[in-house]
């Protein structure tokens, strides 16, 4: 798979929904698009969460009026200047705290409003509400920042997060997650198995070579906001942390 096929997957599917939340079956559907399947055995369907989480296949969620699945406008109104934050705030309806760059280097391309729906298991929608995302670059990379009311965030089964600290009294926790790419005549094996038992492991069939990426990601709560900054990499701890930091004493 080449590197813009990977990326083009990536931004495309990567939900804003952090680790322990319901799977997202826009993924699926973007993945299907391209010619994507993930194989992964039913007690893994049934425990894995949604937030940068390539997936294919469906929760067995009995009832209904019960997330199954998440449906996002991405980038229905885009502003290219830092300016317009306002107007994406009203647009969304609520304030996040954000800078227009960060010490690091990563300086502010884009933010935009995409309106989220909540789906049951029968294609119902349950909720709607908006999102206002980021998107940072420095030397050709992007790192994006995704925020909504944390009333909107559902979560499900809570993953432990790789590394986590505190910072002015909030807790940021800070994951890594990989994925595997391989064609689909490819064979499982016991170390793939073994992988595929693991929260942040994931493969997925249908790519013309085997590779594999790493995505890592914050995530923390601040003044009823859900705040996340992921990377298509793996950026240390320390630097994501540090982008965080900024951005929790920065003013609204």
């Amino acid at each position: 798979m080449t590197d813009e096929k990977m990326n083009q997957l990536l931004q495309e599917t990567l939900s804003s929904e952090m680790p322990g939340e319901q799977l997202n079956r826009n993924i699926k559907r973007k993945m299907e698009e391209m010619g994507m399947k993930k194989r992964f055995s039913m007690k893994k369907a049934m425990i894995m969460a949604a937030v940068c989480c390539l997936l294919v296949g469906t929760v067995s969620i009995a009832s209904s009026g019960v997330v199954s699945y998440i449906v996002s406008s991405e980038g229905a109104d885009v502003f290219t200047e830092f300016e317009q934050l306002q107007q994406a705030e009203q647009k969304a309806g609520f304030q996040v705290r954000a800078k227009e760059n960060f010490d690091n280097g990563y300086l502010f391309q884009e933010v935009n409003v995409s309106e989220t729906k909540d789906m049951d298991e029968n294609d119902n929608v349950l909720s709607t509400y908006r999102e206002i995302g980021f998107i940072y670059e420095k030397s050709g990379e992007k790192v994006y920042i995704h925020t909504l009311r944390s009333e909107n965030a559902q979560q499900d089964m809570e993953r432990k997060p790789d590394n986590g600290i505190e910072i002015a009294g909030i807790n940021v926790g800070y994951y890594v997650d990989t994925y595997k790419f391989v064609p689909t005549d490819y064979v499982l094996t016991a170390e793939d198995e073994a992988n595929m038992q693991r929260d942040d492991y994931f493969i997925s069939s249908g790519a013309d070579e085997v590779s594999e990426t790493k995505v890592s990601h914050v995530v923390w709560y601040q003044d009823d906001i859900r705040y996340s900054i992921m990377v298509y990499r793996e950026m240390p701890a320390a630097e994501l942390f540090g982008m965080a930091a900024e951005l929790i004493s920065t003013e609204k």
